[in-house]
């Protein structure tokens, strides 16, 4: 999140946040990423998601 501590804490409850972070955690967790190198450096990339929580903890990936 690219929020401030302050903005978080008056758009969200503790909990939910909690909730929210530690199951986008786990199911992150597993994924796998190659490295891309250009001439045998790295390149540096970024990835972006865009993901749903629904009322039952169920978690949709809408990118």
């Amino acid at each position: 999140m690219a929020n401030s501590d302050e903005e978080i804490a008056q758009q969200y409850e503790v909990k939910e946040l909690d909730f929210c972070i530690k199951n986008i955690y786990e199911l992150l967790k597993p994924l796998k990423f190659d490295i891309i190198k250009d001439k045998g450096k790295p390149i540096a990339e970024d990835i972006y998601l865009e993901i749903w929580v629904e009322d039952n903890g169920k978690i949709e990936n809408w990118t």
